[in-house]
């Protein structure tokens, strides 16, 4: 409702693609403040409660502080990186350049709620989590752009600002669950477990830092591109965001049997329990093929209706969804390889193809929108 209706209809296009290319920078950069914390939580808790009681368990501690520890240095370095993200949108997309400074809040938002959200799946608190990110949030927004309709909010400056903190509602809530949970503790002593398991944590965790930092890519520099290249700048990513965004619904089932199944394979493999890995891979796979099918079935065929409401500025929206809905569905076509690969041994096979995979797009999203316009950013 927020990206096919409220943004549309109450901001330009140039700030509702604000709005978007705001966040998915925020996510890049708190991709690399979680310094690969996140997988380490999912693949080291089993071990940790497992074999330490939790006034000893260190490990909740141990990735907080190293998150926290990133934030402070992205903050010092945030100024070094102003001048290059004003050469490259300075001139399409000066909104950007104008409204930087949010950016920092909006990513270490991002970053804490990340970190407790791994932990809410730990604990079994998926659903709550699941709520409060893909319901919750959107909510916030909505209520939000609702003020600035009635004119409550009369700067656009102010509901900038507020949007970027929107995430504190979000880490609070969820943080008052983690602790009334009462599953994990506060301890800086460093315990035996956290000593014999450190390599190999930071083998793990860099390797997959670098895998999530180009998945990240891999879903946001096509807007990126789009704001620093493409002739309409900020008010192409708009149109772009709103045919991902459409297509995006069909990954809503996946992200649900993400936070699910993480830790069942997380055990499976601490087990080697093959039979059961193979039974989840199956069942994702075919469950998400046969649902994305159903939803993309359904964006389709009420396309036109979306392109009548909307207005002559989104005629490209069907081409657009074709294109990248045919995508999607490869991809979920796979199932849960990818959480499987990741926490497995042969990480190093999902990191590998990641990067080759991520590098190849980026080059073509950049000739083809540089040629082509939004529908090479689709093919690319």
């Amino acid at each position: 409702v927020n990206v096919l209706y409220f943004f549309p209809k109450y901001f330009t296009p140039e700030q509702f693609g604000l709005t978007r290319i705001l966040m998915d920078i925020a996510m890049i950069f708190s991709t690399l403040c979680t310094a690969g914390m996140i997988p380490i939580a999912f693949k080291f808790s089993p071990f940790y409660n497992h074999h330490l009681e939790k006034s000893k368990n260190d490990l909740f501690t141990f990735t907080f502080l190293i998150a926290m520890i990133s934030c402070i240095v992205f903050y010092f370095a945030l100024p070094y990186l102003q001048p290059l993200i004003i050469r490259k949108f300075g001139f399409r997309s000066p909104l950007l350049v104008e409204y930087f400074d949010w950016i920092y809040p909006m990513a270490v938002g991002l970053v804490i709620f990340s970190l407790m959200e791994a932990y809410a799946w730990v604990i079994s608190k998926n659903v709550t989590s699941n709520f409060l990110k893909e319901f919750l949030y959107r909510i916030l927004v909505t209520v939000l752009i609702m003020v600035w309709s009635f004119k409550l909010i009369k700067q656009f400056d102010l509901f900038i600002g507020i949007y970027a903190m929107l995430y504190t509602v979000l880490i609070i809530i969820l943080g008052w669950i983690i602790y009334k949970s009462n599953y994990f503790s506060l301890t800086f002593t460093r315990s035996t477990l956290t000593r014999k398991y450190t390599p190999m944590m930071l083998k793990f965790g860099s390797a997959y830092f670098l895998s999530a930092l180009l998945n990240i890519l891999a879903k946001t520099n096509d807007t990126l591109i789009i704001a620093s290249q493409s002739n309409g700048g900020l008010k192409d990513a708009a149109i772009f965001t709103i045919a991902t965004y459409l297509i995006t619904l069909m990954d809503v089932p996946q992200r649900s049997m993400v936070s699910s199944a993480t830790i069942q394979i997380a055990n499976a493999w601490r087990s080697k329990d093959m039979p059961k890995l193979d039974r989840l891979y199956k069942k994702t796979a075919l469950t998400l093929l046969i649902v994305a099918l159903a939803i993309m079935g359904i964006i389709m065929i009420n396309a036109t209706l979306i392109v009548r409401y909307l207005g002559d500025i989104y005629t490209g929206l069907p081409l657009l969804m074709i294109i990248l809905g045919t995508g999607k569905l490869i991809e979920l076509g796979t199932g849960m390889n990818a959480q499987i690969l990741q926490l497995s041994k042969h990480w190093r096979i999902d990191l590998f193809t990641n990067m080759f995979f991520v590098v190849v797009s980026i080059i073509f999203n950049y000739f083809l929108t540089k040629k082509y316009g939004l529908v090479g950013t689709a093919a690319g």
